[in-house]
Order: structure tokens, then sequence, then C-alpha cells
């Protein structure tokens, strides 16, 4: 029952500032102030009307061995469930290309890699968690700031060129968030692509916020996210830097091992 005689619990704040929307660039002052239920650890995002949700400090996660392991534990029960995203997608991107290179871009897991691997694909994964080491098909590297090798080619006439080393698909399942400049990593993604390649993004949808509430929204990881987007926000900028939109969805379901997220799935412009 609605009670009228209730007052509303005060909250300590900092002064409010106006800040600018790391994609757009519009000045923002819509503000969510959350606190960890666990660690009690208060975190301030600005909401911009492009879409865009930002964290107002830089994401502080240490990727190390001790996180690999943490997750590793923890996500063997949920090994079907990553690899759901796979088995559903996989079929709709191998009919649109004849090339079956992946690059997978951040893992908490082996498990998508292998569902790869089972389908035929051969995988790449790029990871910055220390633990890892440069082997095999692993690159130890922050993707946004590695610098991809080129390869010498020679053509008929026997002239040396260098060129840059291509992927069919670049999977990107929850990792874009983490992404300290999301708009230039999605660039580099179009310059490693074929010329007919497919780029999979899925994050947290910022639509959410509003439709569960902020205080029940998931994706409120102050040390990890640092920019979250909503499915229209991302498809609007995945058209700036020449793909075509195929599919733009939000997921709910939880036979996902993640929900309250979007799934996009986009090719390059080739013709």
């Amino acid at each position: 029952m609605l009670d009228l005689e209730k007052k509303a619990d005060v909250v300590q704040t900092e002064e409010l500032k106006v800040s600018n929307c790391p994609i757009c660039g519009g000045y923002v002052c819509h503000v969510y102030f959350m606190q960890d239920a666990k660690t009690k650890k208060k975190s301030k995002w600005f909401a911009c009307s492009c879409g865009v949700v930002f964290n107002a400090q830089k994401p502080s996660k240490v990727y190390d061995e001790k996180y690999w392991l943490e997750r590793s534990k923890y996500d063997k029960k949920l090994e079907a469930a990553y690899q759901y995203p796979v088995h559903i997608y996989a079929p709709i991107i191998e009919e649109l290309i004849y090339g079956r290179r992946v690059l997978i871009i951040g893992r908490p897991n082996t498990y998508q890699e292998e569902a790869f691997l089972e389908r035929g694909w051969v995988p790449t994964i790029i990871d910055k968690n220390t633990c890892f080491k440069t082997v095999d098909n692993v690159i130890a590297a922050d993707f946004e700031t590695y610098q991809f090798p080129k390869y010498k080619f020679i053509d008929n006439d026997g002239k040396e060129t260098l060129r840059q080393t291509k992927y069919s698909l670049i999977w990107i399942y929850h990792t874009i968030d983490n992404f300290l400049d999301p708009v230039a990593a999605l660039a580099k993604c179009q310059e490693l692509l074929a010329e007919d390649g497919i780029i999979v993004l899925m994050g947290a949808d910022t639509d959410f916020i509003n439709t569960r509430s902020s205080s029940c929204f998931i994706h409120w990881k102050h040390d990890e996210n640092g920019i979250m987007w909503n499915r229209r926000s991302l498809a609007k900028q995945l058209d700036q830097l020449g793909f075509n939109v195929i599919l733009a969805r939000q997921n709910y379901e939880h036979r996902f091992p993640i929900w309250d997220d979007y799934h996009i799935i986009a090719q390059k412009r080739f013709f």
C-alpha cells in the first residue's frame, strides 16, 4: 500500500557536472549513480541521448591468472550456453561467406573457439589477459594497441608487396564494452576483415536500463565496462564505417550466458 507519509531516502552525491559523450561529442548531464551490491563500490555513469552510456572513471579491472581461473571455473557450468551463440549464428554467417578464418577478441573461456573448431573454422584468439602467451593461434596482446603483422606477397611480375592479414569473421562477445576507444577498434576491425568479411558484436544493451529499471540492469560493471551502447547507436556507427547490418536484435533469453544485450551481425559492403 502506498505510504504517503514516507520520506524519500537522502543520498549524498558529488556536484553534478556536464560531460561530453565519447561517441557523438554531445553534452551530457543525465547521470546514474550506482553502487555495487557486493563490494559497495560506487560509480557514476553518463547517459547520452544517442544511446551510449559511459563510465565516468576508466575501468580498473586487472586481467590476470586469478581472473582467468575464477571465470573458467564458474563458466564450466555454462559451456552449452556459451556455445549457443555460435551454434545459431554460424549457419547464417556460413551462408554469406566462403572464408573460415575467425578472429575472436577476448575470451572468458575456450568454449566458443571450440564450437568454431567443430564447425571447421580456423580460430585466432587475441586477449590481453597477462596469463596468456603468444603461441599457436593465441595472441597475448591488447587488440586496441596490437599491430597485426603483414606478410610478403609476390605478384605474377615478381613485384613484392606487404599485405595485411585478413579474417573472414571477427567475433566480439561482450568485450566491446571494455574498449577504451570502441570507434577506433571497430575501424580496425573493418581493416582486418576480408572484402566480404563479417563482424559479430554482442554487448550490454542500454535500452534495458529503461525497460528493466536502472537497479535491475545487470551490466553496471564499474571495473570492466567503459562504454555501453544500444543496438541502434551501434548499428549507426557500423553503417558509417561501411557495414551493412544484417541482424540487430535484443536478447533477454537466459539460454544465453549473458542477457539483456544486443546481438548484431554486419557485413562489409563489397559491391
